[in-house]
């Protein structure tokens, strides 16, 4: 096996897909596949280019032209590392500026809405970020592995219909809809015990989905600069 066929044969293992898989994206035979990994034959250059296409790479992936392909890739991902800490930064700032000023509120008006609001909403929102700054700083260190593309996206639906669900969950709260008062106590205590778990095993869950988001995102195409989606 030449070193074409390895990493051919690598690529098409970290996307999931088997030889009559790949084949039948290109139109040829599982043994032209089995050809080109084995060194058998080559693929001409039309052949490369949509090999690599269908391999949702580069031309020059394949090739081993990965030294020109790395070159920026590392500042990018230091620059991302940084803009995360920087939102991380500020959020945590916001919430906690927000959170004294919501509790002086509840403490003065016996309402416990606002500080409610800023604790289930801001504290998932420091840790997501955390989480993705983190995996993004691991990234930089040493590069993250590839998922298979349906992995990819089962995790951000995964993520993102839990956010859905969790802001669907706080509507009655953010919107502040009118409720008759013999259930308004029994909802703010609900709230209040959300907002407890939120800075709990909350927290930890939200730091795992910000890590899922960016791994879900990486992807092994240097060429190209940036991850793919």
């Amino acid at each position: 096996m030449n070193e074409l066929g390895k990493r051919l044969r690598a690529r098409r293992a970290a996307l999931g897909l088997k030889q009559d898989e790949l084949a039948a994206r290109l139109f040829v035979t599982r043994q032209t596949i089995s050809n080109y990994e084995r060194g058998l034959s080559e693929p001409d250059l039309d052949m490369l280019r949509r090999l690599a296409e269908a391999l949702e790479t580069e031309p020059a992936v394949l090739l081993g032209s990965e030294t020109a392909a790395r070159k920026g890739s590392g500042k990018k991902e230091l620059l991302s590392f940084l803009l995360g800490l920087v939102l991380t930064a500020g959020v945590a700032v916001l919430f906690i500026v927000l959170e004294k000023q919501a509790f002086a509120w509840k403490g003065t008006h016996y309402d416990i809405v606002p500080y409610e609001r800023v604790v289930l909403l801001l504290m998932p929102l420091i840790f997501l970020l955390l989480g993705w700054t983190l995996a993004q700083g691991a990234d930089c260190l040493t590069p993250l592995p590839t998922l298979p593309r349906g992995l990819r996206i089962g995790i951000r639906f995964a993520v993102i219909s839990a956010i859905v669900l969790y802001l669907m969950a706080l509507a009655p709260m953010l919107l502040r809809l009118p409720l008759e008062e013999r259930f308004r106590l029994d909802v703010e205590l609900a709230f209040s015990r959300a907002a407890h778990l939120g800075t709990g095993w909350g927290r930890h869950l939200a730091l795992l989905f910000g890590a899922a988001l960016r791994l879900s995102r990486k992807n092994n195409d240097l060429t190209r600069g940036q991850d793919m989606v």
